[in-house]
């Protein structure tokens, strides 16, 4: 029996989308769970709720799809990504940013079957188990060993860095560079000089005025961020 993969649909076309849902009602193993309009919005229940797979419009004027998709496969490698749209040319570049599969519109019927049948013969992507490790800081109080799975982010301050953990916050004697290599955390990426996060902590990024809003247990903090999103990664190899 195969396994129910619970899906999303992004496009800014209200009624593409709503006709894509029609096409993929009768396959019991795809659970539409939402329509988003707005692409932000996609991206955000993305990376708050458990996505299997996400079918998201190339062209939408507020975020186009390829950068979509990019940022969906930065933050969120397991989501099967499906790009539909009416121009067959975006799909090298939809297959060079592992899209997983690639729908033409007017929507072809038996096309979609095709593709519904991949995705659910594929299965679920389980996010790689990664070992959270005890990180050595030193501070003018003495020496710390932290869970880098209790920080939820990072700030420089001069040469030194401010670490904020789940209960607790210190002052390292290194800078904010060196820290991201102490911790050596992929679910860890610089967002802007001065602040680097914890991924796991991320459930909302605004676009329009450049922030991350980040929830832990003793609230919720938003961080600007100054670098475009496909520069992150390149950043956390900075010394």
């Amino acid at each position: 029996m195969l396994e129910i993969q619970t899906a999303l649909i992004i496009d800014d076309d209200h009624e593409a989308g709503k006709l894509l849902e029609s096409r993929l009602k009768p396959y019991s193993c795809v659970d539409i769970v939402a329509i988003y309009n707005d692409p932000e919005r996609g991206l955000n229940a993305i990376l708050k709720k458990k996505i299997d797979i996400a079918f998201i419009a190339i062209k939408m004027t507020k975020l186009n799809g390829i950068e979509l998709l990019k940022q969906i496969r930065y933050f969120k490698p397991d989501v099967k990504v499906v790009c539909v749209t009416a121009f067959p040319d975006y799909a090298i570049e939809a297959f060079r940013n592992e899209a997983f599969d690639f729908v033409l519109k007017p929507l072809d019927g038996s096309e979609v079957g095709q593709v519904v049948k991949r995705l659910c013969e594929s299965k679920i992507r389980v996010p790689a188990v990664v070992p959270y490790q005890k990180v050595l800081f030193k501070s003018l109080n003495g020496s710390h060993y932290l869970d880098s799975k209790d920080i939820v982010y990072l700030e420089a301050d001069g040469a030194y860095t401010r670490i904020v953990c789940e209960d607790k916050e210190l002052h390292s004697s290194l800078n904010l560079g060196k820290c991201l290599e102490a911790i050596d955390d992929r679910n860890f990426i610089r967002i802007s000089r001065k602040y680097a996060i914890n991924t796991s902590y991320l459930t909302f990024i605004n676009h329009k005025d450049k922030k991350c809003h980040m929830d832990y247990s003793e609230g919720s903090i938003v961080l600007e961020f100054s670098l475009k999103l496909s520069e992150l990664q390149a950043e956390l190899q900075e010394p």
